[in-house]
């Protein structure tokens, strides 16, 4: 998935009998920080467009706050 320039990139940990998906955001192929709610989405399916696109409107909103 991509938006905005971000691209929604899962880290997959597989082990014996199961598989664990890390969701992380990357912007110009650096992870950056998503909110915690996305980080916690369930390791075992994955966010959908909507989700995505919402932590991505959300860390554009952070950023604008803080840097102006």
């Amino acid at each position: 998935m991509t938006y905005k320039g971000f691209t929604y990139s899962p880290e997959i940990e597989l082990e014996d009998d199961n598989r664990k998906i890390y969701h992380e955001i990357l912007f110009n192929g650096k992870r950056v920080e998503a909110p915690y709610w996305f980080q916690n989405i369930s390791p075992y399916t994955y966010p959908t467009d909507e989700e995505f696109q919402r932590a991505v409107d959300e860390i554009y909103f952070e950023n604008w706050v803080e840097n102006g």
